[in-house]
């Protein structure tokens, strides 16, 4: 049986992986923010247990104004029940999206008896935990994204 360590520790396919999902969304946000916000990207060195490498970031702006809405960081591609991590921060507050596959992480109460860890995580993608006491997610497409932009920085769309 591995260890939680063992399940995280230098996994090059795990890596690829997630680089894959941070590249496919950071392509959906340009894609959906095109002539509306500028969209800014760099790369960050990241350090953990599954492997040390480069990653893309973002950083969003509306059009010609200086400051940044929101800077959205991959974080982690070994990350504890999810698939990987995103960080979006702004000037109030940071909040983090996880990937998560069809159904989510389960949770075994008896043995044979399951449940979903998370509310309405029913496809692959990138999810807000919004509220993880009711359990509540949203899953992240545009609409869902400028809310987050709006939470983080308090700038209304």
């Amino acid at each position: 049986m591995n260890t939680l360590n063992e399940q995280h520790t230098n996994d090059p396919t795990k890596v690829k992986l997630y680089l894959v999902r941070v590249s496919d969304l950071f392509s959906q946000i340009k894609t959906w923010f095109q002539g509306e916000l500028e969209v800014a990207t760099d790369t960050i060195q990241i350090k953990e247990p599954a492997g040390n490498y480069e990653a893309p970031t973002l950083s969003l702006r509306e059009k010609g104004q200086a400051e940044i809405l929101a800077n959205i960081i991959p974080q982690s591609a070994g990350v504890i029940l999810t698939e990987g991590m995103i960080e979006i921060n702004g000037g109030l507050d940071q909040i983090h999206l996880e990937y998560m596959t069809n159904g989510g992480p389960k949770v075994t109460l008896e043995p044979g008896n399951t449940r979903p860890m998370f509310n309405g995580v029913n496809q692959n993608g990138w999810y807000w935990i919004v509220d993880p006491v009711t359990r509540t997610t949203r899953f992240t497409d545009r609409a869902s994204l400028l809310e987050m932009i709006t939470w983080v920085s308090d700038h209304d769309f």
